[in-house]
């Protein structure tokens, strides 16, 4: 870890994100793989861990999962997720993902979200984000 602080306002009953720079982006891609470890743990399940995104990659997020919120509301039998900008679908007894057409990314974001690099020492990513009940 290089670095650790808190973002955000403070706010009277409120938690605040916790933003973690770490060194290179062999530990952040291990902390994001490990992340789902913490849900499953009684004592940190409500502790969730994001990869540090743009204003433009947290809006296309956004509605990415707007999408897949309608997805699960109109089609219930099958399991909806969003793996590399795409809202994806099988169904809930199917061990292997199938993907669905719906994709909100135009060819040009997509590769501008996958082609953006950031120096290894200056690697900020992982940050927990508040407690907030799903």
């Amino acid at each position: 870890v290089n670095d650790c602080y808190r973002v955000g306002k403070v706010m009277p009953d409120s938690e605040r994100a916790v933003k973690v720079v770490l060194r290179s982006g062999a530990a952040v891609t291990r902390v994001l793989r490990n992340a789902k470890v913490l849900r499953a743990s009684t004592r940190f399940r409500k502790v969730y861990i994001a990869p540090d995104r743009s204003r433009e990659e947290r809006e296309q997020r956004k509605n990415l999962v707007a999408q897949m919120k309608e997805k699960i509301s109109s089609d219930p039998q099958q399991y909806h997720f969003i793996r590399n900008g795409t809202v994806c679908s099988r169904d809930k007894d199917q061990a292997a993902p199938t993907l669905s057409t719906s994709n909100s990314f135009s060819s040009a974001a997509r590769s501008t979200a996958s082609s953006r690099t950031v120096p290894p020492a200056q690697t900020s990513t992982p940050r927990s984000l508040h407690p907030t009940s799903r």
